[in-house]
């Protein structure tokens, strides 16, 4: 008997902590208008926004930023609250020192390859898998600038056990496959559908496929109701470094359409951006954040 008392005494201590474990708050995030941010819980409840100007929030944690401000989002059950997530709201959050050097990094590689060819062997394969290496190098080219700037990178083929991080610092994952950086940035629970300056750009392609290509982000200037110019710099492109400008619709009604090109009377650097898509099939499928 004395046996059985302990071990339902150990078995419900192991239930309140459990229990413990999935309430309580979790840290501040930041977010910019338009951006939209699921929640990452298996509690039920109500959910319900502080602010709903600022930011509101379905039945199913959704949340979506509407104009600055501070925001606490809550989910609540039988008038108890079981969980609270707060949220600020910035229209234009300063981009980390890291960030912007990737930046100038990435665009010096373009500057010094002057439009020239490389082969599928070269200093970005041959950085991220060693002499000889020979692939696809759209990945290996983000990573590189991500990582030659002083950005923290998890280690190769690590995406699969990645998790969040506690705070929005930067950080990125050290692939070169498109699929593999997509996987790893959704387990740090990094993926949003607003860019910033110095996140990954990950493309599709409307039959179904997610990842078809990746660029970073260079600039990206609001335009509003959903809309952004977009400038990026993108390795292997026929095989070339290229910077390409085009606009993009975060709200577009028909997702697998969200580019297009800018008009006519804005494409006056033809030596500097690629403006036709590279393809009209293409679309962008997410946007992976190295900070927020």
């Amino acid at each position: 008997m004395k046996k059985r008392l302990i071990l339902l005494a150990v078995a419900m201590l192991f239930m309140t902590i459990g229990g413990s474990a999935e309430q309580g708050s979790l840290a501040a995030r930041t977010l910019q208008p338009n951006e939209q941010y699921r929640i990452r819980t298996d509690l039920k409840g109500e959910w319900t926004s502080s602010a709903p100007d600022s930011a509101m929030v379905d039945q199913d944690g959704l949340v979506t930023a509407l104009s600055e401000g501070e925001v606490t989002i809550t989910l609540s059950s039988k008038g108890k609250t079981l969980l609270t997530v707060p949220f600020r709201i910035i229209a234009d959050p300063a981009v980390p020192a890291e960030i912007t050097s990737a930046i100038d990094l990435a665009l010096s590689e373009w500057e010094d390859a002057s439009g020239s060819g490389f082969k599928r062997s070269n200093k970005y394969t041959t950085w991220y898998y060693g002499p000889s290496a020979s692939f696809g190098w759209c990945g290996a080219f983000t990573s590189y600038s991500l990582g030659n700037a002083g950005v923290p990178q998890a280690e190769t083929d690590t995406y699969r056990k990645l998790a969040p991080l506690p705070d929005g610092q930067p950080y990125g994952v050290r692939e070169a496959g498109v699929p593999k950086l997509l996987a790893g940035y959704t387990n740090l629970d990094r993926i949003s559908n607003v860019p910033r300056a110095g996140y990954l750009v990950i493309y599709g392609k409307m039959g179904g496929y997610k990842t078809m290509h990746v660029g970073l982000v260079t600039r990206a200037e609001n335009r509003g109701d959903g809309v952004y110019l977009m400038e990026t710099v993108e390795g292997n492109l026929s095989s070339r470094i290229k910077r390409l400008t085009y606009l993009y619709d975060s709200k577009a009604k028909d997702p697998k359409r969200n580019m297009s090109m800018l008009p006519e009377d804005e494409q006056t650097e033809p030596q500097v951006f690629q403006y036709r898509l590279n393809s009209e099939d293409w679309r962008v499928t997410a946007f992976a954040q190295t900070w927020y």
